[in-house]
């Protein structure tokens, strides 16, 4: 995972420290690897304790005369619905939960209302809540996989770094997409096909949005799915993305891993241009950013 780290994420982690806004997204077939690559285990880490150890390095070496907040959230979507992962009450089982929506702020960055957002010190502070999140992640037992993550979500780390009037502010996604699954190889357990159906059809939509980005085309319809809506300014707008794609290397997943590569030579096509976040007078920012960095 660090060689990938290396190889090409470790650019995006840099220009998000400028910044810049950088997105990560693990996408490929289910059992291929995907949520092993963002979390790591026991025996590794994962690209986001490697993302959170390159990042308060760096501010600590950098930025030395200069104030920084660094903030975290959470969150998952699982069959259409977006739950807060860092609070307990808009757990997936917690049926009287407030619905969590969508919306675009001032900025033009996609935003969820009412969001759990924590500052954080340290990588430290950061594992503990991305464990405490994972922790309340839906997982089932799939035909591939004994424990497969069957939603997509979202770890979000947000920067803000002022120097004398002026404000640098960044946005960093790092994405686990629940992974696709033939609806023919599954058994009869309703719930299971219906969650199914539900993880093919937003990834169905990301592709759709992704064959339009790298076509050009000037209607992307990112309001398909909760999924496109929130990635928005991430896969088409303001934002350094990569990808990472993983695949099978078993011949009978041959259509999945085909579907997959073809994913990935449609990213490869996108071009964005992307700037630099920055502000001179502190009043340009939007009010919870004003209060979090008058607090320190």
């Amino acid at each position: 995972i660090k060689d990938i780290y290396n190889f090409d994420l470790k650019e995006s982690i840099l220009s998000f420290l400028k910044g810049i806004n950088s997105a990560i997204l693990a996408y490929g077939q289910t059992g291929t690897g995907k949520t092993h690559t963002i979390k790591g285990n026991n025996k590794e880490e994962g690209v986001i304790q490697i993302c959170l150890e390159e990042i308060f390095s760096k501010l600590s070496e950098e930025n030395l005369n200069k104030k920084y907040n660094v903030r975290v959230s959470f969150v998952q979507i699982y069959n259409e619905v977006i739950s807060d992962l860092l609070n307990i009450n808009s757990s997936i089982n917690n049926n009287n939960k407030k619905t969590l929506e969508i919306k675009k702020n001032s900025n033009l960055e996609m935003v969820i209302e009412n969001l759990t957002e924590v500052q954080i010190s340290n990588k430290e502070e950061g594992i503990q809540l991305l464990n405490l999140g994972l922790e309340n992640r839906k997982n089932a037992i799939t035909d591939y996989n004994e424990f497969s993550s069957r939603s997509h979500v979202i770890f979000t780390i947000k920067l803000e770094i002022k120097n004398e009037n002026q404000i640098i502010y960044s946005k960093l996604n790092i994405v686990d997409l629940a992974g696709s699954e033939r609806l023919s190889i599954l058994s009869s357990n309703n719930d299971r096909i219906k969650e199914t159906q539900n993880i093919n059809k937003s990834l169905s939509e990301l592709s759709n949005v992704i064959l339009n980005l790298s076509s050009n085309n000037k209607f992307i319809s990112y309001r398909n799915s909760k999924l496109t809506r929130y990635l928005e300014d991430s896969i088409g707008g303001n934002c350094l993305t990569s990808f990472i794609i993983t695949i099978s290397p078993l011949l009978k997943d041959i259509k999945e891993t085909l579907s997959s590569l073809s994913f990935a030579s449609r990213a490869i096509n996108i071009q964005i241009k992307v700037t630099i976040n920055k502000c001179k007078n502190i009043e340009n920012l939007n009010s919870s950013k004003i209060k979090l960095l008058k607090n320190e």
